[in-house]
């Protein structure tokens, strides 16, 4: 808990909970292993938005090694840079390994990982994950345990359907859906537009126009978002001749 009472400057709550579990192998010095563990943080009182040192992310020797350090969930696209890591407000991990020993202090592992960040608060779908197998070995040293892993991705979920970060790109035609995060992101100061196009089904909003955009959004269906139906947040998009549904909020 920060912020309220405690005086920090920003107002959020954060709970996370795990597991482990050690059972015998199939032979004497086997060693089956399983791990999980899930969170959530919101913000409350006069703060919009979780600081993104606080957030969530997944990827890296501690949680999904076939990936690289906080590479799974949400992520933003600069204009002129690889995606950057945004993290999420909600998470779940799981890890299966077994151990095998090979000689004193050295063993060998197989291990599978799984789990996924999610952008929202209270948002858990089992149904978007990524996941990896691997290999490792484990050196059991007087400083320390030392271990080197290989992990290989298996499934990798998408997080935007499209983000747009600078110039004046245009989206017309596409249907867009099934993202674990917002369908189309719209940032930065631009004219972009999103014309004749369904975006449905998508975990949190299914348009997200903010930072001074000036989207040109109309002649779109949008519907059954998890979030909003067009999120705009410090921007003002014209958003004109929309059919928008089902959505848990609407603008």
């Amino acid at each position: 808990l920060a912020g309220g009472p405690f005086g920090a400057e920003t107002d959020f709550y954060k709970l996370e909970a795990g597991t482990a579990w050690f059972f015998p192998g199939f032979f004497k010095g086997h060693v089956l292993e399983l791990r999980g563990r899930t969170g959530f943080i919101e913000s409350y009182g006069d703060s919009d938005r979780v600081p993104l040192f606080d957030r969530f992310f997944l990827g890296g020797i501690t949680s999904l090694r076939g990936y690289r350090y906080r590479e799974v969930g949400p992520q933003e696209e600069p204009a002129d840079g690889d995606d950057e890591p945004v993290g999420g407000n909600t998470y779940w991990f799981g890890s299966v390994e077994y151990r095998i020993p090979i000689i004193e202090r050295l063993k060998f592992a197989l291990f599978y990982d799984i789990g996924m960040v999610y952008e929202d608060a209270f948002h858990w779908d089992l149904s978007k994950y990524n996941d990896n197998w691997g290999l490792g070995v484990l050196l059991d040293l007087p400083i320390g345990p030392l271990r080197l892993d290989y992990g290989i991705p298996i499934n990798a979920s998408s997080h935007n359907g499209i983000l747009v970060i600078g110039g004046s790109p245009s989206i017309e035609s596409s249907e867009i859906s099934n993202n674990t995060w917002t369908g189309v992101v719209m940032l930065d100061d631009h004219s972009a537009y999103l014309a004749n196009s369904t975006i449905h089904h998508n975990l949190a909003s299914g348009v997200q126009a903010g930072m001074n955009s000036s989207a040109d959004i109309y002649l779109n269906t949008i519907h059954n978002n998890t979030n909003y139906g067009i999120f705009a947040n410090r921007s003002s998009p014209n958003v004109e001749h929309n059919e928008i549904r089902d959505n848990d909020i609407g603008i």
